[in-house]
């Protein structure tokens, strides 16, 4: 394709607007910085785990008959469908235990975008697409999990999730970003636990993305294709080397954090992804390196400060201490 649209000119116009970043850091750092800041802001608040919308109450009918708990959650890395013809869009996470008061309760968690769930969850528009999208939800779980059949009768209970938060949102992104081999085993040890022991377990639990037939929202026909489960496939990568030191700054009183990354044949600030939160860093370069680095403090991530040093190919991070 040539012309102003074509590959060629769009991959030009990208190097122009890359070269003009690295500049920028060399020769203009406050505006480096404030366009950095936004970006990362903007990063943050893609980045935000999932949020606990509404609980359901049903009963698992297979292998055995017990209570079963779904956790909705809203959550911005779900897209929402781009027309009424695309599939709802959903993940989940493995069914596991979980502690409740003195006893332990069998549940899962489900995700969807916040749109669907402001139009269909809690307070739904319409109570009917409210039923739909708990059908969707239900649908998922036992097509994910193929020894389990739910009941389709349900109660929405007052509290807004089953077990601890934090858990769940870790469940949820763990099982979004990888086909992890713990959590199939932990879906694996629920159903041992209820099924009869002449049941053949399957041998896979979380799959890769797919359509599954189910019931469209506002009432459209049925077809396949409804539901379209959200994941991704996580590529090791080698950690770079890296350096953190507490530096004292001129108050006296306030301490940061500098983190250097070394980059070997990384040339660009494009290359790279970062992402901070009060707690840890995550940076990536795809197909180079990827580093998972936890904290050893609170910061204030929103005073955050990055530099690509090109001719060390060294990322530099200064992060204020939170007091």
């Amino acid at each position: 394709m040539e012309g102003e649209y074509s590959s060629e000119s769009m991959m030009q116009q990208a190097q122009q607007v890359w070269s003009m970043l690295d500049d920028m850091a060399d020769n203009d750092p406050g505006a480096y910085k404030a366009f950095i800041d936004k970006q990362m802001a903007e990063r943050n608040n893609f980045m935000a785990p999932p949020e606990p919308h509404m609980c359901v109450k049903t009963e698992m009918v297979k292998p055995e008959k017990i209570n079963f708990y779904i956790n909705f959650c809203s959550w911005k890395r779900i897209p929402p469908p781009a027309n009424a013809e695309e599939p709802v869009k959903v993940t989940g996470c493995a069914v596991s235990q979980i502690k409740e008061g003195k006893g332990t309760k069998t549940a899962t968690s489900v995700a969807f975008n916040g749109k669907i769930l402001d139009e269909c969850g809690r307070n739904p528009v319409n109570k009917e697409d409210q039923h739909v999208l708990i059908q969707i939800a239900m649908d998922f779980i036992e097509k994910q999990n193929p020894h389990i059949v739910l009941k389709r009768n349900y109660k929405i209970l007052e509290q807004a999730h089953m077990g601890n938060v934090k858990q769940l949102q870790e469940s949820l992104l763990l099982s979004f970003n990888s086909k992890n081999k713990n959590q199939e085993d932990n879906v694996e040890n629920v159903l041992k636990h209820f099924a009869p022991p002449t049941v053949e377990l399957p041998n896979e639990f979380n799959k890769e993305t797919e359509d599954i037939s189910g019931i469209t929202l506002n009432t459209k026909p049925v077809k396949k294709g409804l539901i379209e489960e959200v994941s991704s496939t996580a590529v090791t990568l080698p950690e770079p080397g890296f350096d953190l030191n507490i530096v004292q700054t001129d108050s006296k009183t306030c301490k940061k954090l500098v983190l250097k990354v070394y980059l070997p044949g990384v040339k660009s600030v494009s290359q790279c992804e970062l992402d901070i939160s009060q707690d840890d860093v995550y940076l990536l370069v795809e197909g180079e390196y990827e580093l998972k680095l936890p904290l050893p403090c609170h910061i204030v991530y929103s005073e955050a400060a990055a530099k690509f040093i090109k001719k060390s190919e060294t990322l530099s991070i200064t992060l204020p201490i939170k007091e």
